[in-house]
Order: C-alpha cells, then sequence, then structure tokens
C-alpha cells in the first residue's frame, strides 16, 4: 500500500517494512530530529524557534546534519541531484545553511551561496516576470538557492523569518539577496512576497 500522507509505498503485516514506513512518516511529518549541539551557531532565538547557521568550514556533523534535512526536503521537491552533500566543495559557491528548529527537530532548512552572473527583473501581471536584464558590472551576491519549510509549519511567516536572518547574516537588505532559478511554484511565490517590485536572479 502507499501512504496518503507521506507517499511511502509499504507492506504492512512485513514487519521491517512498516518499521521502515514508521520512521519515514515521523521524518515527513514531524521534520529531521536535530537536538542542540555544543557547537550550534545560533543566529535566531525565541520561545519557539530557533535558527542556526552552518558554513563549509562548520564541522561535519553539522554538515551531515545539514546534508539529513536537504534529502528530507528533496522528498517533497524531487529535483534529481542531492540539494547539499556534507563532503562537497561547499566552498566554491560559500553555501551556507540555516536551519529552523522546533521542539528538537529541524523544520526549514534555507541554503544561501555567493554567485557571480546576475540579472534583475519585475514581475508581470501574468504571475511571472518580465525578461530579466543582465547586470555586467555586478560582483558576487548572496543568493538564496533553495528554501523549504515542513507542511505543518507553512504559511507562518517561519521563511520570511529565515530569508530575514540571511540578510542579517549577508548585511544586505532583503530585496538585494538574489534568488538562483527555476522557480518552483512556491518559491515564486515566496519572492514574490519577499521582493513585490523587482528582484534579482543569480547563477
Amino acid at each position: 500500500m502507499t501512504c496518503p500522507v507521506c507517499g511511502l509505498g509499504y507492506v504492512p503485516e512485513y514487519p521491517p517494512d512498516a518499521a521502515r514506513h514508521k520512521r519515514e512518516h515521523d521524518l515527513f511529518v514531524n521534520g529531521v530530529p536535530a537536538r542542540p549541539l555544543r557547537d550550534d551557531r545560533i543566529v535566531f532565538q525565541d520561545p519557539t524557534l530557533r535558527i542556526t547557521l552552518v558554513s563549509p568550514f562548520s564541522s561535519l556533523i553539522q554538515r551531515r546534519r545539514v546534508e539529513r534535512i536537504a534529502r528530507r526536503a528533496n522528498w517533497e521537491t524531487q529535483y534529481d541531484f542531492p540539494l547539499y552533500g556534507a563532503t562537497e566543495a561547499n566552498a566554491e559557491f560559500n553555501t551556507h545553511a540555516l536551519i529552523g528548529h522546533r521542539n528538537d527537530r529541524a523544520v526549514a532548512l534555507l541554503l544561501i551561496e555567493r554567485r557571480s552572473r546576475v540579472w534583475v527583473s519585475k514581475w508581470a501581471n501574468n504571475d511571472d516576470f518580465d525578461e530579466p536584464t543582465r547586470i555586467e558590472s555586478d560582483g558576487p551576491r548572496w543568493t538564496i538557492g533553495f528554501a523549504w519549510v515542513l507542511g505543518r509549519y507553512r504559511r507562518q511567516g517561519l521563511a520570511h523569518r529565515m530569508i530575514t536572518e540571511a540578510s542579517k547574516f549577508a548585511r544586505v537588505p532583503v530585496n538585494e539577496l538574489g534568488w538562483y532559478t527555476p522557480f518552483t511554484d512556491a518559491g515564486k511565490a515566496l519572492a514574490r512576497r519577499v521582493c513585490p517590485d523587482y528582484f534579482f536572479i543569480v547563477r
């Protein structure tokens, strides 16, 4: 059978399958277990949310955590490639990860990178955007490469909070951050909320 919630196909009467479904279903509904670590770099904290930052030079255990969360996020996006590798050369684009934690679970992920090919565009009336214009003189720009929030916490401002903390780290206004395209439908809607007039496409 196929679980109507997490989408996993399994045989309930087969104990290993049932146990696997229980684990995967928990990850899908509640997020990735992520207890506090001694070397956590906390960039935001309130009674319900803690955001940590992981750089290319953070400990391997921190980068492995990002890798696990990215796999969970990719479960829904179904990209054909891994979003993040703990042992890959994340220094190429200076990839940083912001992780949103609730109740010792990772429930949000934002990947930001430094990329150099920059365009600017405006939103069109048909819910798309105008033909981008290349900015030849612009240098590397901090760019939102990927954003994900666990289903049960969407539409609560969590993605916007993550982006706000990313802009503080990058020391640029939110609307000066770039966006890596192509967009998913949810990514386009998020970009339009954050940058209602114009936005930067960076690759």
